[in-house]
């Protein structure tokens, strides 16, 4: 993800209008990532990140067939659990 705020709107806004999942899962991928990184997200940025998320929990409504608060706390929960999985990874391959 581009550091410059000008290149990294252009970007972000391109992968979200793609409509594809692929480009959803990164944006959110991303997003999170970017602390690890030292980029500093805007006020698009984090805008951007919540669509994305809005548009995965109506995907995950429409395919699991539950209700927003249960799809919203199923991409919660899975957020978080990828976070702490990535956080031990990076933090096991500096201890070797």
């Amino acid at each position: 993800m581009p550091f410059n705020t000008s290149e990294r709107r252009i970007v972000l806004q391109a992968r979200i209008e793609s409509g594809c999942l692929h480009d959803h899962f990164g944006i959110i991928r991303d997003m999170i990532c970017a602390k690890g990184y030292n980029l500093k997200l805007n006020s698009h940025d984090r805008s951007i990140l919540s669509l994305a998320r809005e548009m995965l929990e109506s995907e995950l409504m429409y395919v699991l067939n539950i209700s927003a608060d249960d799809a919203s706390t199923y991409l919660r929960e899975d957020i978080e659990k990828r976070q702490r999985d990535f956080n031990t990874q990076r933090y096991s391959s500096v201890d070797n």
